[in-house]
């Protein structure tokens, strides 16, 4: 949008008097929204929750953010350790936060002040693994922003109820280092020219902020119109059919502080500017329902986790905007203690937006096609609940693992072959052994492996011939995903159908491969039976059957660490095949 046209817009709400009196949440920041909340059931264990956490800083003094913990990154490449504390400020920041707008209780102001004054005190609101570390340089990455959003909208909202010391040492720190630092900087920072999760992030917690402390109409146009492109590289992030590549949590973070913002900013307007009011958006607010499947169980493509959960408040808010919206089954919401981060965006909102859309509408058998994204998801809700989440693409998606050509399997809610997702976030996560990571090389995803490598990564490295033909079936050749010049094809077929999936592997190769197996991934102990090799899973049973005149399987184990830094036994179950001739067909009866 053009500049001047957008402080038009601005002003154009200013002359409406948004910003008095909190009239910019005119049905939620008064005593009204207040009492609607707290007599609510929809809410009652999410306050529950909030009175939980709240008793338990309570008794627990605020820490501090020491140079042993700061520094742990840059000499070991741990994260975990310094960014645990550094959350439980942010987890402090919200819960007293919410418990002060509630309940208005003085003991709990003063929690309050204490923790925004522990925030201002830090040397720095970005993450060490955010930062040169050579001159530890303060800089704006996601939490730096977060925060300027956070406590932006809490001094909106609590602004009578704060001692104007801490009001104005919170602005200084917000103006200093976010707004100022982000005006008057020449150069681009990273998030700006990036396409993913960081440009809403950033992009948004900045506009939200200066909405809410920038008072002169010309500078918050020009604050708007630079952010405006990075927005515009958020939504350039989605395939063309909405799909999230970078995995469904990540859709959750960047679409969560896009809407807050496009939100913020109609009202700010007094509606004249409505960025969610496109057919574009559209397509992604639809993205989220299609990645539930039964039992809880999310599609775990890259960094992306197992068992995700939705945020109430914006997929109720995403509901009421777009009738396709469908609410994933109630047991995958996120309750208060969900997100270690505690992003106070999604905290308030979840208050603030949830409502009586928050009824499952989502527990049908469907298949859904995402072409762009070269996605088939498909589940059941009835009989065996055999359900599947294939994937072709390419091994440079955002957030990436080698794992072109992998699917996902379900049984009666249990994940039987599975994606691990997102492991530790290290140094070396990011670094140049991030193939050499489990989780993230082919050898953890269920692909075949060639003469006894794995795929290689790079855009190059991609399914081609790809065809969705309809009732659950999917093929393509996923050869040129290996760097493997006597591998000439390598078509995968696989089918979905009521009682059992059928994987067909073709491979045309020369002389020059020696060795073929295929390998499936599970978190359950498998056993080799006669014909069949059994996972159990609580009280499900699921049989991979095969040749077992050409096909000899062996199982391994291994060990993943997770996202939360916990070790995990994991056990592949590899299809050695015998190779006779220039073609080798593999077929499997999973059911």
């Amino acid at each position: 949008m053009d500049k001047n046209e957008l402080l038009k817009k601005i002003i154009y709400g200013t002359n409406k008097g948004i910003m008095t009196e909190h009239k910019l949440y005119p049905e939620f920041f008064d005593e009204v929204g207040r009492a609607k909340i707290l007599n609510s059931y929809i809410h009652k264990e999410y306050l529950d929750d909030i009175n939980q956490a709240a008793e338990g800083y309570r008794n627990k003094e605020i820490n501090v953010l020491p140079w042993s913990l700061f520094i742990g990154f840059e000499t070991s490449g741990n994260r975990l350790e310094y960014e645990k504390a550094y959350f439980e400020h942010r987890g402090r920041l919200m819960t007293f936060a919410l418990m002060s707008w509630l309940y208005r209780k003085p003991s709990d102001i003063l929690e309050l002040e204490d923790i925004i004054w522990a925030i201002c005190e830090e040397y720095t609101w970005a993450l060490p693994a955010h930062i040169d570390s050579k001159s530890l340089e303060p800089t704006i990455d996601l939490f730096a922003a977060e925060t300027a959003f956070a406590l932006s909208e809490i001094i909106y909202m609590l602004g009578e109820l704060l001692s104007p010391l801490i009001i104005n040492r919170a602005k200084k720190e917000i103006f200093g280092r976010v707004l100022f630092a982000y005006l008057e900087y020449k150069g681009e920072y990273n998030w700006e020219v990036m396409k993913n999760n960081w440009c809403a992030v950033c992009a948004g917690s900045i506009g939200v902020t200066g909405i809410y402390l920038l008072e002169d109409d010309s500078l918050l146009a020009e604050l708007l119109n630079r952010l405006s492109p990075t927005l515009e590289r958020f939504l350039d992030s989605f395939e063309d059919d909405g799909a999230c590549l970078e995995g469904l949590s990540y859709w959750t973070y960047g679409v969560s502080f896009y809407v807050a913002f496009a939100d913020l900013l109609k009202r700010r307007t007094a509606g004249e500017v409505d960025l969610l009011n496109t057919k574009r958006f559209k397509k992604i607010a639809i993205f989220q329902h299609k990645c539930y499947f039964p039992g809880g169980w999310t599609v775990s493509f890259s960094d992306a986790n197992t068992k995700d959960c939705y945020r109430t408040g914006l997929t109720s808010f995403l509901k009421r905007r777009f009738n396709e919206v469908q609410i994933p089954p109630s047991s995958s919401k996120a309750g208060y203690f969900f997100d270690p981060c505690f992003r106070w965006c999604n905290g308030i909102r979840d208050l603030l937006w949830t409502d009586e859309y928050i009824i499952d509408t989502s527990s049908e058998t469907a298949c859904h096609i995402l072409p762009n994204a070269e996605w088939m998801l498909c589940k059941q809700y009835s009989g065996n609940q055999l359900s599947l989440a294939v994937k072709g693409g390419h091994n440079d998606e955002p957030h990436n693992h080698n794992d072109v050509g992998s699917f996902i399997l379900y049984k009666d809610g249990e994940c039987i072959l599975t994606d691990l997702g997102s492991g530790e976030y290290t140094k070396d996560y990011f670094g140049e052994e991030r193939y050499s990571i489990f989780c993230n090389s082919s050898l953890g995803h269920n692909v075949p492996i060639i003469d006894g490598n794995g795929q290689k990564e790079g855009k190059s490295f991609a399914a081609k011939d790809l065809v969705f033909h309809g009732n659950g079936r999917m093929t393509m050749d996923i050869s040129d995903a290996y760097d493997n010049n006597d591998l000439v094809k390598l078509i995968r077929d696989i089918t979905i159908h009521e009682d059992k999936v059928i994987l067909i592997d073709t491979f045309e190769l020369t002389k020059g491969i020696k060795s073929i197996s295929e390998r499936f991934v599970t978190l359950h102990k498998p056993t080799i039976m006669e014909g069949s090799v059994l996972i159990k899973a609580g009280k499900t049973e699921c049989h991979i059957r095969y040749d077992s005149t050409n096909i000899k399987p062996l199982i391994q184990m291994h060990y993943h660490m997770d996202h939360e830094g916990k070790r995990v036994t994991v056990y592949s179950i590899n299809f050695e095949r015998e190779i006779y001739s220039d073609t080798v067909i593999c077929i499997f009866e999973i059911q």
